[in-house]
């Protein structure tokens, strides 16, 4: 699939916009640049993630793990999800006016009761299966703002994995549920500070 530009950028992957207007694709970076002892090194990125994670390819952790999800997570995320050999496709979520749907850092803070009904049901269904996925909330990135009409907008959720307690630096601590959850909760935290803003004229919401 030919692909037009950049619209996504990870410290392993990048996202690419397609020919198609609905599908963008995510392909892992060849290196990765790191710096140790003062020098700089270029690594072969399925050999760093390997010895990192102890994974090769996120493309395929990733799709494993959404086909795993619970049903009811289902309408937070893209459409169309397919694995290739090389390349992660999915569906790119589109506003009702047919603009592309912003991430959190571009919409800016959220005054949409509905939204945030959404993202506490997200939360609820992951706290029931135990679902600690650190990057979801994390600073915005992660989640798009989709508007389904003028009045009520929906979290899409478009990077979905768990890699373990092999961060960096390494958090040993992450291998109990328990500190994963609290870590979850406390970057979640600052999403809704950084990205909640009040609606002056609440209004009983139906999910």
């Amino acid at each position: 699939m030919k692909i037009t530009e950049i619209i996504g950028e990870g410290a392993y992957r990048n996202c690419y916009a397609t020919q198609n207007p609905d599908i963008c694709i995510k392909r892992m970076k060849p290196i990765v640049n790191k710096r140790y002892f003062g020098f700089n090194f270029s690594i072969d990125m399925k050999r760093y993630l390997k010895i990192k994670f102890g994974i090769s390819d996120l493309n395929k952790v990733e799709f494993s793990q959404i086909t795993k999800l619970p049903q009811s997570l289902k309408a937070y995320i893209p459409s169309e999800i397919h694995l290739t050999e090389t390349e992660l496709i999915m569906g790119r979520p589109k506003d009702y006016n047919g603009e592309y749907s912003k991430s959190m850092i571009e919409f800016g803070k959220v005054k949409n009761e509905y939204f945030w009904k959404c993202v506490d049901e997200i939360c609820t269904v992951f706290e029931e299966h135990s679902l600690w996925y650190q990057d979801v909330f994390f600073k915005g990135n992660n989640i798009l703002v989709k508007k389904v009409s003028r009045d009520r907008f929906v979290p899409i959720m478009i990077d979905l994995k768990e890699l373990g307690n092999n961060l960096s630096p390494i958090q040993i601590n992450l291998i109990l549920k328990s500190e994963k959850k609290r870590k979850f909760y406390r970057r979640f935290d600052r999403f809704k500070t950084t990205f909640y803003q009040n609606n002056s004229e609440p209004k009983n919401i139906e999910l």
